[in-house]
């Protein structure tokens, strides 16, 4: 039992030795390990230390700056070449703007090196490309109106600039800073370490001495999981004439190529002082020309003729040139320089082709650049000039198309110069004609809108209103103060711009001045015949309208107070004036006129076989017989007094200028019917003599006017046919006082009344004509008659103008004093006093 116990106190001291073993070992781990991190760790900041002694080392010796400015001293030259090689710097190498072939550059050569464009044709697509050289294509379709010389505009897009250009290098520049900070720290410090992207600030100036570059670099990498940070500062310069290049050679002449189109891009240019260029602003120095004035400006030519370069200028496809500027120096360091540029084909810029022309925005349908009046000696044919010049100094050539109109001639053809477009117009109407300017691939056009207005016919005609009067005679109408006349106007239609038309026609004589009212809304023939307005003036008109016609109106035709629009009363020469004005678009007027020279004379010797007795005699009327000679026809309530025979008027109808009225007394109407109105001086017109005997009205001329017959003094009748007869009442209203039997015979004279041959009547009474006999007639003892058997009753009254049978000492039927006086009688009315009354009554 106590060996069991000795045994068990050796096992429990054994255990406890080995726990003490482990406690200890564990100890001596921990301490080693400790041991072994703090080694570490000041292994770690020695090495921290050290390398951040490398670092400050190497920045305070300024190895980072000095590295950094030959890099980018070398970056520059590489910039400049690539410049010049290209024109611009493409955004893929470090520029600014991404290459396009066609709109930013062209490729060029077998490399298929992409040269840039220093000028584009500009921005496209417009909508309408016949805006060109305009700046917008507002305004359709006449846009700016674009003649030469006009400097406000430019021709195509300048797309080479100072500032792109230092762009591009600015640019470039930092990508090269980038690279050579990295190359740097790669180099320098590790090739583990990590160069963090960060914003550089670099500013570049190109000056006349040099490229000035000053460079902000904020440096931040990472090495061994730890950062670095360290902001530098670089500022250096670098001599170039470049700046000397650019302004002589490239951009200077870039941008007077694009704004002024005279402006010539070649060698011979930019080695002389100035260039001319058209202006339409007059400055000092400026030389007038034909619409526009020829100016200079000043060229750099002295900083151009020291680079002592070469220039070659290629043509390319489409018309594009290439300029090459090579064998510059003091580019590059020890390197002969090339520049290249290309210039985009641009077309000819065609002047705006137009004569007083009219652009009314609101009213596109309604404008139109170029006007046509047929007719007229300045607007009366199409011939349109076109003018065009070529910013790329390439030739020209013209042409016109249409729809409307066909080419007649091209003078003197369309290569070497102005293309005249000539047509004879037609009808009036809105047209179009497209002008062409082209070069070898561009061409410039412009819609040419042509209006063909109406022609602006103006005409005057005097016209009688007898077909037998001629009234012009060696440059004057001549016209009958107391005569109608008509006065055709002939005055355009209406124009097709319904712009407002002035119309007025006056007649101008003896410093007076009468205006005519024109009516202007007469009716027009279509629109797309040529025509022209007629309006017809009857002249003149009556108080309240009407024209003249009737024996009233004749009589009153000088009587202002009676009628209007009559100036023709004045015996004096004057002239008809038709003025027309039509204030084309409110700026341009156009103005015609036309005249007709007036002599008023007093009458015009009108002759109508008809009515061959002027007024109050107009009425009777005459009718031609077979032979041609003319008769009494009737008498015409209804004849116009106007168109009677101006009886009292002499000249010829034909031969104006010498017509006048008649004198005083001239004989103007011998009626072709009798009356028995008692007219006859001393005889028939003495109370109670009227009403027997026929007798015929003459009258005669008051030497006043020519067409009416009236002289109240001279006028008077005589015995129809040189005979005393008796009226007719059925005949003539005026034979009332005449007894039936004796109707149309002769004043005491004797009738058959049964027609067999034998006399059995005899007619006497007053006049002769008062009483009917059917009885003997006795004349007294000791009369005349009883004296002569030859005796005429008849033939003895009208010669000694009797009135009654008293006056012949007769009467009717035995008396009873004949029957104791023994008076003689005629019992068979044979006018023989055979016999003698009887006691018984009776003469036998």
């Amino acid at each position: 039992m106590g060996k069991k116990k000795r045994d068990r106190n050796r096992v429990s001291s054994k255990r406890a030795q080995i726990t003490i073993f482990i406690i200890v070992g564990i100890l001596i781990l921990f301490i080693f390990l400790s041991i072994l991190m703090l080694t570490n760790q000041l292994r770690k900041g020695q090495l921290q230390t050290e390398q951040e002694k490398v670092l400050s080392k190497v920045f305070q010796k300024e190895a980072l700056r000095i590295f950094v400015e030959d890099c980018l001293a070398d970056g520059i030259e590489k910039g400049l070449i690539l410049l010049g090689k290209q024109g611009r710097i493409w955004k893929d190498q470090g520029g600014l703007t991404s290459f396009s072939e066609g709109i930013t550059g062209i490729t060029y050569g077998p490399d298929e090196e992409k040269i840039a464009y220093g000028i584009t044709r500009g921005e496209e697509p417009f909508q309408y490309p016949e805006a060109y050289p305009c700046a917008t294509d507002e305004n359709a379709p006449e846009f700016c109106q674009y003649t030469y010389p006009d400097i406000t505009v430019g021709f195509g897009g300048l797309e080479l600039r100072a500032g792109s250009i230092q762009s591009d290098l600015q640019r470039y520049l930092i990508e090269q800073t980038v690279s050579c900070v990295t190359d740097f720290v790669a180099i320098n410090i590790s090739a583990t370490a990590k160069v963090e992207e960060t914003d550089i600030d670099l500013k570049l100036a190109i000056l006349d001495e040099g490229i000035s570059v000053q460079v902000s670099y904020p440096l931040k990498f990472r090495l061994a999981d730890q950062e670095f940070f360290q902001l530098s500062e670089f500022d250096f310069f670098h001599p170039t004439k470049f700046k000397q290049l650019l302004d002589s050679a490239i951009l200077f002449p870039l941008e007077h190529d694009q704004k002024f189109v005279d402006f010539q891009y070649t060698d011979a240019i930019l080695r002389s002082p100035f260039f001319e260029y058209g202006n339409t602003q007059q400055f000092i120095g400026c030389e007038p020309q034909e619409g526009y004035y020829l100016c200079k400006r000043s060229l750099p030519f002295e900083k151009y003729k020291n680079l002592n370069l070469n220039l070659k200028i290629l043509p390319l496809e489409q018309g594009d040139d290439f300029f090459i500027f090579s064998d510059v120096p003091h580019i590059v360091k020890d390197k002969p320089y090339t520049f290249r540029i290309a210039r985009q084909n641009r077309p000819p810029a065609l002047d705006y082709v137009h004569r007083s022309q009219c652009l009314l925005g609101g009213n596109p349908e309604k404008s139109y650049d170029y006007l046509v009046i047929p007719g007229d000696e300045k607007f009366g044919q199409i011939n349109i000039v076109a003018n065009a010049s070529d910013p790329d100094e390439d030739a020209v050539e013209y042409d016109f198309v249409s729809e409307d109109f066909t080419k007649d001639s091209t003078y003197p053809d369309n290569v070497l110069g102005n293309v005249f477009f000539t047509r004879e117009v037609g009808n009036p109407g809105w047209y179009k004609i497209i002008a062409k300017a082209a070069d070898e691939d561009l061409e410039d056009t412009q819609t040419v809108r042509v209006l063909v207005d109406r022609p602006i016919t103006m005409n005057l005609d005097l016209k009688s209103i007898y077909q037998d009067v001629n009234l012009f005679d060696s440059g004057v109408y001549f016209v009958s103060r107391e005569d109608p006349i008509t006065l055709e106007v002939t005055f355009p239609q209406s124009s097709l711009t319904e712009d407002l038309e002035e119309i007025s026609l006056q007649y101008i004589a003896a410093g007076q001045e009468f205006t005519f009212p024109i009516e202007t809304s007469t009716t027009e023939p279509p629109l797309d015949e040529l025509g022209t307005k007629l309006t017809t003036l009857n002249i003149p008109q009556k108080i309240g309208g009407g024209q003249p016609e009737t024996g009233e109106d004749l009589k009153n035709f000088l009587d202002r107070a009676y009628f209007t629009t009559h100036p023709f009363r004045e015996l004096v020469l004057g002239k008809l004036v038709l003025d027309y004005n039509l204030n084309y678009c409110g700026a341009f007027a156009q103005s015609q006129s036309a005249e007709a020279i007036v002599s008023v004379t007093a009458c015009v010797p009108h002759k109508n076989p008809t009515n061959p007795w002027a007024y109050p005699y107009h009425e009777y009327t005459y009718e031609f017989d077979e032979e041609g000679n003319t008769h009494f026809k009737e008498i015409e309530k209804t004849a116009n007094p106007f168109q009677a025979t101006h009886t009292c008027c002499v000249g010829t109808p034909e031969i104006p200028g010498k017509w006048d009225v008649a004198p005083a007394g001239t004989s103007c109407f011998e009626s072709p019917l009798p009356d028995c109105e008692g007219n006859i001086p001393e005889y028939t017109a003495l109370s109670g003599n009227e009403g027997y005997l026929l007798e015929q009205k003459l009258d005669y001329c008051d030497g006043q006017r020519g067409n009416i017959c009236g002289n109240p003094t001279l006028r008077k009748s005589q015995l129809w046919n040189d005979e005393l007869r008796c009226g007719n009442k059925d005949t003539s209203l005026s034979c009332d006082k005449v007894v039936e039997e004796c109707y149309d015979q002769l004043a005491w004279g004797f009738s058959d009344s049964n027609n067999d041959g034998q006399n059995d009547l005899w007619c006497h009474g007053k006049m002769g004509c008062s009483s009917v006999c059917a009885g003997p007639v006795v004349a007294e003892i000791g009369a005349p008659v009883a004296k002569d058997t030859l005796y005429n009753m008849n033939l003895r009254a009208e010669t000694n103008f009797f009135t009654n049978d008293e006056a012949l000492q007769v009467h009717c039927e035995c008396t009873e004093q004949d029957r104791t006086a023994g008076n003689v009688c005629d019992n068979n009315f044979d006018g023989i006093f055979e016999g003698t009354c009887q006691p018984d009554g009776l003469c036998r």
